[in-house]
């Protein structure tokens, strides 16, 4: 999970779920100010982490199993940022989520921030392997490229609109 330790992110739901899942890990890395307090409220499979280096965000979204969103989010960059390494993401069923994930293909959703519907989502996931290839595929919708292809396309209809 990569997030700032704020109260709408929804940490201490995570912690919660993971609480209940021994044989699960969780990595939070982020920083703000419920910090301490959800340190001292984590369970042992629980490692918090702060101001990593690029390749160090690199490496950790190339070795995680999923990407956990939990929070309502206006877009929400970190399942694609995930994606971006062919790793799932694992979100609440709200706002931008609903735009990058695709259930069933690059991740799952859950409907409530609840321990309980997150540790739903997780077993979903042991259930249901998602194909790595599919999700890095989806990323490529969010390339550099694919948004200058989309603009320049959109610019080219809107000029041709305009002779006529």
């Amino acid at each position: 999970m990569v997030s700032r330790l704020m109260p709408y992110k929804n940490v201490d739901v995570v912690l919660d779920a993971f609480r209940d899942l021994p044989g699960e890990r969780l990595v939070v890395i982020g920083r703000g100010p419920l910090g301490a307090q959800l340190r001292a409220s984590a369970s042992d499979n629980v490692r918090f982490f702060e101001g990593l280096s690029d390749a160090q965000m690199r490496w950790a979204h190339a070795h995680c199993r999923a990407v956990i969103a939990p929070s309502r989010e206006d877009y929400g960059l970190t399942p694609v940022e995930g994606f971006s390494f062919g790793k799932p993401c694992l979100a609440l069923r709200a706002g931008g989520y609903l735009d990058t994930v695709v259930e069933g293909v690059t991740g799952w959703f859950f409907d409530e921030a609840t321990a309980p519907a997150l540790r739903g989502a997780v077993r979903s996931l042991d259930q249901q392997p998602l194909d790595p290839q599919q999700i890095l595929d989806h990323a490529d919708r969010f390339s550099p490229e694919s948004f200058s292809n989309h603009l320049r396309g959109a610019v080219e209809e809107l000029m041709t609109r305009g002779k006529r």
